[in-house]
């Protein structure tokens, strides 16, 4: 018998895009709900990340402005739209479902 691992990631799941300027190396979550076309430069150092107007912005722009759409359009759907990511690219953050409270003793 063999077993395998799917990982899944459901488009109405998507809250956000992080876009990691690479001459800072300083990460920003845009909210995909306020994200209509890509940054034209980084938020932070102010370096130009793609230009108004050319091919790049406009692909680029077409897909985060797709990603809502897409999920609006699924709603109360007969069936799931999920993409499938790479085993080796998913990382897991346990959290605590209860919350943790750091005990001290009194002398």
């Amino acid at each position: 018998m063999t077993a395998e691992v799917k990982y899944l990631l459901d488009v109405d799941d998507i809250m956000a895009v992080q876009l990691e300027c690479s001459a800072c190396q300083v990460s920003t979550s845009f909210p995909l709900s306020k994200l209509t076309r890509a940054p034209h430069e980084c938020p932070h150092c102010r370096i130009d990340w793609i230009f108004p107007e050319t091919n790049e912005e406009k692909a680029i722009s077409a897909f985060l402005a797709s990603l809502s759409r897409v999920a609006e359009a699924l709603q109360k759907r007969p069936f799931r739209l999920s993409l499938e990511i790479k085993p080796d690219l998913v990382h897991f953050t346990l959290v605590p479902s209860v919350p943790v409270h750091s005990q001290s003793s009194k002398p």
